[in-house]
């Protein structure tokens, strides 16, 4: 049978062009369109709140540069003049080379003694005092799930827990495990 028969297209059978089970389906992204909106700082659909709670305060923040205002008065638009105030401000020079000269060498400190432990765990040390350090690097991310579950434990107590007290009062039985 031909195409002109069958109504089916050449393209479709050889596999070519897109088919059924990897076309997004209506009303959703696909990949490429999601990465090109999250670039643009546009937030996904699920996130409204995000976006409600993170693009307002900014676009308030960056209005709200442009005027002078003592939330007593309506405020009055000065234009860049807050702006170049901060900009002419010797303390804020001061600060923002303090922050630059602290995070430099925050960082390269941080980073330097954190390359040096790990090569020489990694290589230079015994075996028992390899495996000490191994240990001692992970034992903080143990012991704060440890902590948790012990804090949730007491939070859920069956005879003196905070949440099965609170529950008590809307007549709901405490939990038992």
């Amino acid at each position: 049978m031909s195409t002109a028969t069958t109504g089916t297209s050449t393209k479709r059978r050889n596999g070519a062009g897109p088919s059924a089970a990897t076309a997004p389906e209506p009303g959703r992204h696909n990949r490429k369109t999601a990465s090109a909106l999250a670039a643009l700082g546009v937030p996904r659909s699920h996130h409204p709140w995000h976006g409600l709670f993170t693009l307002v305060p900014i676009v308030a923040s960056v209005v709200l540069a442009f005027f002078r205002w003592d939330i007593i008065s309506a405020p009055s638009f000065v234009g860049f003049d807050n702006f170049a105030e901060v900009v002419q401000d010797p303390t804020v020079r001061v600060s923002f080379l303090n922050t630059i000269l602290f995070v430099v060498v925050a960082v390269a400190l941080q980073l330097g003694l954190a390359l040096a432990l790990a090569i020489m765990v990694q290589e230079k040390l015994p075996a028992w005092l390899r495996v000490f350090f191994r240990s001692a690097f992970f034992f903080p991310l143990i012991l704060s799930a440890a902590s948790v579950s012990i804090f949730m434990r007491y939070l859920f107590n069956e005879q003196f827990g905070v949440v099965n007290w609170l529950l008590s009062f809307v007549g709901i039985p405490p939990s038992r495990g």
